[in-house]
């Protein structure tokens, strides 16, 4: 069986997702999300993707998304205020005013329009809509597992026995791991709904399809193991997981190369805009902003 042990990879994966709807270009707001005055425009910066980005994060509703997920998010939220701040006050400068530090215009809009394009990839990635929860029901599977583990070869003909093990395989045509696959089973079964969420998301798989496949590998072990019981001597093959989900990224989803092995209270690792400071992304402007304060 291929499914990888998800808890311990969600850690190192960012799922971009495209947005699901057109996102309003809003004026400035101050930390409150009240609507402040919008100078002219001074400069030739094009601020329409950061403000949509801006727009949209200040838009969220906590109400909407699970705790563990929301809280993952805003814990950069002193960060994105810092840089909305500067946007602000770069809008009022000129051209010249900006450059003061030797950054070009185009360097200044590349930064900021990568701000942008990792606030929405963040948003996208770690929040978890509480309408997106599930559950996955292992009593089937569980029954099955711990039935096969109880057979005992001394009480079964040499015949039966063999065709038994023969007809269970995974998906690759190897013998039948009972102990591997429970592992799996438990692993599955150990995430958090967030992780839960991700994983589907990463795979592109329904809770539906989850279940169906574990209700399905329940049924094939119970099958074997009722014709081992009736002494069948030949079985038909049964190919177990066949459908359980794998950690390959499906279409539209992006997976780091360098995954990396995490306790599994860890969620997703912080968004790529948040190890970059307001001031080593927008420059003289967050300084103006400290040395005015």
């Amino acid at each position: 069986m291929e499914f990888s042990k998800c808890k311990k990879v969600l850690a190192a994966v960012t799922i971009a997702t495209a947005l699901t709807g057109a996102v309003a270009v809003a004026a400035p707001t101050d930390f409150s999300g009240t609507l402040v005055a919008q100078a002219a425009s001074s400069n030739s910066l094009d601020f329409s993707q950061v403000n949509a980005a801006l727009a949209k994060y200040n838009a969220l509703n906590e109400a909407d998304y699970t705790a563990t997920s929301w809280q993952t998010l805003k814990q950069e939220d002193a960060t994105v205020k810092q840089i909305e701040t500067a946007v602000a006050q770069m809008k009022t400068q000129t051209d010249s005013e900006i450059k003061e530090n030797g950054r070009s215009i185009s360097d200044v809009q590349s930064n900021l329009n990568q701000f942008a394009k990792e606030l929405d990839e963040a948003i996208d990635t770690v929040l978890v809509k509480k309408s997106e929860v599930v559950s996955l029901n292992f009593t089937a599977i569980k029954a099955a597992i711990a039935r096969y583990k109880a057979l005992n070869q001394a009480d079964y003909t040499p015949e039966s026995w063999t065709a038994f093990k023969a007809s269970l395989v995974d998906r690759d045509g190897a013998p039948f791991d009972v102990n591997s696959y429970a592992a799996e089973i438990a692993d599955l079964e150990s995430l958090t709904p967030d992780e839960l969420v991700y994983l589907l998301r990463l795979t592109g798989t329904t809770a539906a399809e989850i279940q169906a496949a574990l209700d399905h590998d329940a049924a094939l072990i119970n099958q074997s193991i009722d014709l081992l019981v009736a002494g069948a001597t030949t079985q038909p093959t049964a190919t177990v997981a066949n459908n359980l989900p794998t950690t390959s990224a499906p279409k539209g989803a992006v997976a780091k190369t360098n995954l990396v092995k995490t306790e599994k209270a860890s969620t997703l690792a912080p968004f790529a805009l948040l190890a970059v400071s307001a001031v080593t992304m927008l420059g003289s402007v967050a300084y103006k902003i400290r040395k005015a304060d």
